[in-house]
């Protein structure tokens, strides 16, 4: 990471940090998945963003409580 961004990041509320790091793991999860993004249009990329969110809610669904 360059210092520029190191130093952006250090700007970010503690809400922005959080969804920052959320999507790093998600592109270390999904190959490919940050270039696919900087390619495609807004309707594409609103698309894939329900498409977590769905996996993200159904996931929850499914674990058992103790």
């Amino acid at each position: 990471m360059s210092k520029g961004a190191d130093q952006s990041l250090e700007l970010l509320t503690s809400e922005e940090h959080k969804g920052y790091s959320v999507f790093q793991e998600l592109f270390k999860i999904i190959p490919g998945l940050e270039g696919w993004l900087m390619v495609s249009g807004e309707d594409k990329v609103i698309a894939i963003a329900e498409l977590i969110q769905k996996g993200a809610n159904g996931s929850r669904g499914t674990t058992p409580r103790v």
